[in-house]
């Protein structure tokens, strides 16, 4: 039987300070000389992006380390098929590009939609139109 490996205190720190950012500076810093990316694709949360310095890592491990695909992307906390992906392109950056979602059912009220939330950004709190409102209006 294996033991469960415990959260390492870089990985704690980053998700504290994630967490609870007012009390990052009660929270002890991780030990220098450990390297750790905080990588959270759920809900809500933030990705964090491929650097340089993080494609350098990857392909040092695999052409000059020997090791493979999956060792390498469980090193670095990353997914098999973005390390693959770096090893198999020259790119020294990669971004990724949302493409523009049709909005078919909103399509012909969109501008109206702007409009109407542009001119209540000026009143205050209270006398705004809420959702409930602007649906109801373009009901009408």
């Amino acid at each position: 039987m294996t033991k469960r490996k415990t959260k390492s205190p870089a990985n704690r720190h980053a998700i504290m300070t994630h967490l609870y950012p007012e009390s990052a500076s009660k929270i002890d810093p991780p030990p220098a000389g450990l390297y750790y990316v905080l990588v959270n694709t759920r809900k809500g949360a933030d990705q964090a992006m491929l650097t340089v310095e993080t494609i350098r890592k990857i392909r040092l491990a695999v052409h000059r380390e020997g090791k493979s695909i999956r060792k390498t992307a469980k090193d670095l906390h990353l997914s098999r098929n973005t390390v693959r992906k770096v090893i198999r392109s020259d790119q020294t950056a990669f971004e990724y590009k949302r493409q523009v979602k049709p909005h078919p059912r909103l399509g012909d009220h969109i501008d109206l939609l702007k409009e109407r939330l542009s001119t209540d950004q000026h009143l205050p709190k209270k006398q705004r139109r809420t959702a409930q409102i602007l649906y109801e209006e373009l009901q009408l």
